[in-house]
């Protein structure tokens, strides 16, 4: 799969689930897909310290497709 083919399906899925879960916040749909990762070294439970996503903008489209399918990436 090449990276024009993993972004289609990425919008593919993000547009699903916003259709589907018409409830959620934009980024609690990229969170709930895979698209965004939390650094999850930051305590969830310390309200003093905001959670932390990682920079993924160097990460390949097919690498986060294989995240979204739960295959590591």
């Amino acid at each position: 799969m090449n990276r024009q083919e993993a972004n289609r399906e990425i919008v593919k899925r993000i547009s699903e689930m916003v259709e589907n879960q018409s409830d959620l916040r934009f980024h609690q749909v990229l969170n709930s897909l895979g698209v965004t990762v939390r650094d999850l070294s930051t305590k969830i439970e310390d309200r003093n310290e905001p959670i932390k996503v990682r920079d993924l903008i160097q990460e390949e489209s097919v690498e986060t497709l294989k995240r979204m399918n739960g295959n590591g990436g």
